[in-house]
């Protein structure tokens, strides 16, 4: 029976800035930060203002898009999801 080794995380992402009614299309790769030989990660992410940011993951990249006028800070937390390869359930 295979054994599933835990996901890896490699390193805290830091802060990132970007100017005022500034669109930032994937401007982090969440593969240079989590991986899993095992599995096939997926991502979310929690925190934030919805109504100041959009925030998109699109497969591994995140984007930021921030409503007109937004200036400020906002605290977000990735998170994965690990899908087993062969694996199923029961």
């Amino acid at each position: 029976m295979p054994v599933n080794d835990a996901p890896q995380f490699s390193g805290e992402i830091g802060n990132l800035s970007f100017g005022e009614d500034n669109d930032v299309e994937n401007v982090i790769n969440l593969d240079d930060y989590f991986s899993d030989i095992d599995s096939n990660l997926t991502f979310k992410f929690t925190g934030g203002d919805s109504k100041k940011m959009r925030i998109e993951i699109n497969g591994r990249e995140v984007s930021f898009y921030p409503m007109n006028n937004y200036a400020g800070t906002q605290e977000i937390y990735f998170v994965l999801r690990v899908n087993l390869k062969g694996h199923k359930r029961s």
